[in-house]
């Protein structure tokens, strides 16, 4: 079925009813209707608001419920203090108490005369909704009785406004989609908030001159990040971060609240869910990653590079991509309109806003567990040598900083190491427990820390170019923080809330500083052979030659049973030009794809408590029957739905106006801009220039018996064929001269005769597609891995140059018996990530009979490609730090970057 069909048939006859099926009916009978497995009213009295009396009546008899009690007099106050449960008072400004009663227990309390009004108040600090502030908007953790709530949170900054109009100023710039509210039977979108923190806020000239620092939660399920940023937002305010109040003159704080309906979604008169079941209608109880309409607002962003035909990818400017009128334009398609709301008046608000020098970007996320109890990464940002540097830099500063801070201690006490396999328990398998936090930060990659990759990410939109939509010359990162659950645990919040203001306080700091970044490189001079025939223009897709593309899906009913085994079979026709997998996350089940030829596909294996659904993507599939493979390591029997979709196109390349609703963006690209970019980095008289093959093939790179230049890069194979190109090749390796092979120039050292290369021949050499391009087996005593971190794997990210988020990325990988035996040292051999491969040199070097030597490295500047929907064009280049310095590393540059504070 297509994308726009409503994949259920539920009724209310089996308690179970689709989304759109009872927003229907409810708002046809005005919310009258009786909701499958809604509990009898236990509780009624004119003493409890109508939200109150909702949230008593569908609580589960052993919960709680975070309530506030307005009573007479103080006499009130001993009689609840009676009930056995814990209770906080207060007499100013009225007398009340907060505790949290069972529903059994508030049919008592409504009966004391005392009692004169019950709230639902959940939030940390228990008399936020008094506007009591005595200790605090936003209480430490264990002060606290419960995380922060959406409406405490608006409450509380409004507050603080208030008390700091010249350092804090509030606006909303727009409205999320809503959830349906049983109580007012309404469908109640949320307001997007965002805060500016400076001196002299309400100063717009001196506002746009200073460095700004975006910090926000895209992902509400995971409460790390909001309950870090708003106390630190508090204590900056009022004193308690000295060392960032003192750059207030010069940089400026902005907070944006990304994703507000996942963050209320967890309040119990919330409609939240794909389906209406009893469970999901008694109680919800969970913050949520995903938009009440499904849609995931981290994947829903217009990034250049590859876009899933599943995603909502929220382009404000239209079909046309054009800006037609102030404000979201009229054309935009009307499924994104309606999916992605929130999401249109964000990209808007920025582009318009257009903040001068907003340098950093920063979304606090969280995960299960990990090694570390924080991990960092950026992502897909359109980043030259000098980004990447800062951003390096910027990570190195973040884990200094973290290590002098109290986080280390926490970790390592008692208190928290017995919440660590507390919850650890509850995931182990067989014995094996998931690792356990010892180590404040690491960082690298996403892949280099979590193993997978993105498109349509918040972040990398963020940083994309001013001409692909993005905000430009914005270096952004994201952070992972352990434990990511729905629990409320004071001494784990503590930890979270002390990693994360560190992390904020260290991007301050760096902001504040200025940063350079070059390359030393002795002198030498590096060439390039060019070609045109890596370079990629949107006027030679072949959308006008008739031809129709369209993204079919088609939902499926599983039941897996604990230790059992299900398959999913899919069709894969001729023209399917890709092949999409969404599994919901489900403790201990594991998934793949097998394919007709043997193909074997693994899923991600996505961190336990994860809210985000495993996808698994394949580009080009194989005719014949795949098969989607579910297997559940144990426990209760499980019922879920599979999502299958197949992306089919008539022509070469997909067209985006027929599966997203948008145009092509035009484009025109090619990989050697890494050069021209890089040119501006080199110091100590260092150059870079453009040659062809057939300047090479005329003996221009030999002068003499010298090489008229250093280094010679080929990326590409073009004049493998010409005897004369290869033969000035190894003239000129042995004249002295340095070769640097990658990507397919990798097969240049198959067609090569100078000693000692030639004993590398063209069937040593091979190409392959893999999840990322990226190094296995490291030898990092080998030169070429020279100042790079241990757990740097990814060399290039190839999402913004169109690659899919599948077994895509292209590499090109030499025979480690030839290369050996080639008197070649092996940096980096690649054997597939989640499909296995025969292991292949990724990164080495050759050192020539004279002076010269060869390196590879596999996958480093391949083209773009046009093979997948790509509607906000491509970037020209996307290589990780990792690959800068392998690079710089084989050319004997040496990359080097200074911040001064």
């Amino acid at each position: 079925m297509t994308r726009n069909d409503d994949p259920t048939d539920g009724t209310f006859a089996d308690a179970r009813v689709d989304r759109r099926t009872f927003l229907r009916l409810t708002t046809a009978t005005a919310g009258t209707l009786a909701l499958p497995g809604a509990a009898t009213a236990q509780v009624e009295s004119e003493k409890m608001t109508d939200t109150y009396r909702f949230v008593a009546n569908h609580t589960p008899t052993g919960d709680r419920i975070q309530t506030l009690l307005e009573v007479a007099d103080a006499s009130g106050l001993d009689r609840i203090e009676s009930f056995d449960f814990d209770v906080r008072t207060t007499r100013d400004p009225t007398t009340a108490a907060y505790a949290r009663p069972t529903p059994e227990q508030v049919k008592e309390l409504v009966e004391l005369d005392a009692v004169e009004r019950l709230l639902f108040s959940p939030g940390a600090n228990p008399f936020w909704r008094l506007g009591d502030y005595s200790e605090g908007v936003f209480p430490p953790a264990n002060d606290s009785v419960g995380f922060i709530s959406f409406e405490e949170m608006v409450q509380g900054i409004q507050h603080l406004e208030a008390r700091h109009p010249d350092r804090l100023a509030l606006r909303t710039i727009g409205q999320t989609a809503g959830w349906y509210n049983f109580v007012t039977r309404e469908t109640e979108p949320q307001d997007i908030w965002l805060a500016e923190i400076t001196n002299d806020v309400n100063d717009a000239e001196r506002f746009e001159q200073k460095e700004k620092v975006l910090v926000f939660n895209q992902d509400s399920s995971e409460r790390q990040g909001p309950e870090a940023m708003f106390r630190f937002l508090e204590d900056l305010l009022e004193g308690d971060e000295p060392r960032v109040e003192r750059l207030l003159d010069d940089i400026a704080l902005v907070f944006l609240i990304a994703n507000p309906s996942g963050w209320v979604a967890n309040h119990t008169y919330y409609y939240s869910g794909e389906e209406v079941t009893p469970e999901q209608v008694v109680r919800t109880n969970e913050y949520r990653t995903l938009l009440p309409t499904g849609a995931d607002p981290n994947r829903s962003y217009p990034t250049p590079g590859y876009i899933d035909p599943g995603h909502v990818p929220a382009e404000p400017h239209g079909a046309d991509l054009d800006d037609d009128r102030s404000g979201v334009d009229r054309d935009v398609p009307p499924e994104i309109a309606e999916s992605v709301p929130g999401e249109l008046d964000i990209a808007e608000y920025f582009r318009t806003r257009d903040y001068e020098n907003l340098e950093y970007g920063l979304d606090l996320h969280g995960f299960y567990s990990s090694e570390s109890f924080l991990e960092g990464f950026p992502l897909n940002g359109d980043y030259d040598f000098e980004d990447l540097a800062d951003l390096y830099a910027l990570q190195r500063s973040v884990d200094e900083a973290l290590e002098e801070s109290a986080l280390g201690q926490l970790i390592a006490s008692d208190e928290l190491q017995s919440v660590f396999e507390r919850f650890n328990d509850r995931v182990s398998d067989d014995g094996e427990s998931p690792p356990t936090p010892e180590d404040t930060y690491q960082y690298g990659t996403l892949f280099d820390i979590l193993g997978y990759s993105t498109s349509g990410d918040t972040i990398s939109w963020l940083s994309a170019s001013r001409e692909n939509g993005g905000l430009g010359d914005v270096k952004t990162f994201a952070t992972e923080t352990v434990y990511s659950v729905g629990e409320f645990v004071p001494d784990l919040v503590d930890a979270w809330v002390v990693g994360n203001a560190t992390v904020i306080r260290a991007v301050a700091e760096h902001a504040a500083g200025d940063v350079s970044a070059s390359v030393e490189t002795g002198g030498a001079s590096t060439a390039y052979v060019e070609t045109d025939s890596l370079t990629r223009r949107s006027e030679d897709l072949p959308y006008g030659d008739g031809g129709e593309t369209r993204y079919e899906t088609e939902r499926v009913g599983v039941t897996l049973d604990g230790g059992g085994t299900e398959r999913v079979p899919v069709a894969a026709t001729e023209d399917a030009a890709q092949l999409a997998v969404t599994v919901p996350a489900l403790p201990g089940v594991s998934v793949r794809l097998d394919g007709p030829t043997g193909d074997r596909i693994a899923g991600r294996g996505l961190a336990e408590g994860a809210d985000r659904p495993e996808e698994l993507v394949v580009a080009s599939p194989a005719a014949g029957e795949w098969s989607v493979v579910l297997e559940h390591d144990g426990g209760e029997l499980l019922e879920f739905d599979v999502e299958v979709g197949v992306l089919r196109a008539e022509s070469e390349s997909p067209n985006p106006s027929d599966v997203l609703g948008f145009d092509q963006r035009s484009y025109e690209v090619s990989p050697f801009a890494f050069f021209e970019d890089l040119e501006a980095s080199l110091g100590g008289g260092g150059s870079t220039r453009a040659v062809t093959v057939d300047e090479v093939a005329s003996g221009g790179l030999v002068d003499g018996d010298a090489p008229a230049v250093e280094n010679l890069v080929a990326i590409h194979a073009d004049g493998r064929d010409d005897e004369t190109y290869v033969a000035e090749l190894d003239r000129y390796v042995e004249a002295g001269g340095t070769l640097v092979l990658t990507d397919r120039g990798v097969h240049l050292l198959g067609a090569m005769d100078a000693d000692p290369v030639a004993e590398v021949g063209p069937d040593d050499i091979r190409d392959e597609t893999l999840f990322t391009a990226f190094l296995g087996d490291r030898n990092d005593d080998h030169p070429l891995l020279a100042g790079t971190a241990p757990n740097a794997r990814e060399i290039g990210k190839f999402v913004p140059l169109g690659y899919s988020i599948g077994d895509d990325a292209p590499m090109t990988l030499v025979d480690p018996e030839a290369f050996t035996d080639a008197g070649g040292t092996v940096a980096a051999t690649t054997a597939g990530e989640y499909t296995q491969i025969e292991p292949g040199v990724a990164a080495g070097s050759i050192a020539g009979a004279g002076e010269g030597a060869v390196h590879v490295v596999g996958g480093l500047l391949p083209p773009a490609t046009q093979d997948f929907l790509h509607p906000f064009g491509l970037n020209e280049y996307s290589v990780s730090h990792l690959g800068t310095r392998l690079l710089a590393n084989a050319l004997g540059y040496d990359p080097s970057v200074r911040v001064e504070t």
